[in-house]
């Protein structure tokens, strides 16, 4: 009977020291999502995300007449993305991937550099870097779509010859 309690004392003991454990790691996560500014380059892309809309409405050919109609679904479209994507929502899932990818002295470390002189000035250029990226990253989608679209196109033609043969 006496080894029975120990035992379930043990299990118990061990159990917290995990549970304390968990907890000092997910603080951890929370502390290097708010010192990496986080919330921050979330608000900051949604922010750059409008003009982006605005250049898809150029290209598109968007009228005079047909601009209060696309105008209203940037703002429906970015009102969707600030809400399903706010940080409130997003912040339980990015402490779980940073805890599931990261040890707790890992992402103390991480947290340390971003606390540094050098990590401040990363953070404090990351906007410009993520809009760089962007719309590096928007110019070879443009000059790779017609290419895209010929794949598409072969496939779509093939398709319809196989589809036509008798037996098909």
């Amino acid at each position: 009977m006496k080894l029975k309690v120990v035992s379930i004392a043990c299990v118990l003991l061990l159990s917290n020291a995990v549970f304390a454990q968990q907890d000092s790691h997910i603080e951890a996560a929370k502390r290097l999502l708010e010192v990496s500014r986080s919330s921050e380059t979330v608000d900051q892309v949604y922010a750059q995300l409008e003009p982006i809309m605005q250049s898809v409405g150029n290209e598109l050919g968007i009228t005079d007449d047909e601009r209060e109609l696309f105008d209203e679904f940037i703002a429906e479209y970015s009102e969707i993305m600030r809400t399903e994507f706010s940080w409130a929502r997003l912040e339980p899932y990015m402490i779980e991937v940073y805890t599931d990818v990261y040890t707790e002295e890992e992402i103390n470390e991480i947290t340390a550099f971003y606390e540094s002189p050098t990590g401040q000035k990363f953070l404090d250029k990351m906007p410009q870097l993520v809009m760089a990226s962007m719309q590096l990253s928007q110019k070879m989608m443009q000059e790779m779509m017609p290419k895209l679209q010929d794949a598409q196109n072969r496939l779509q033609a093939k398709l319809s010859e196989r589809r036509s043969q008798p037996g098909s």
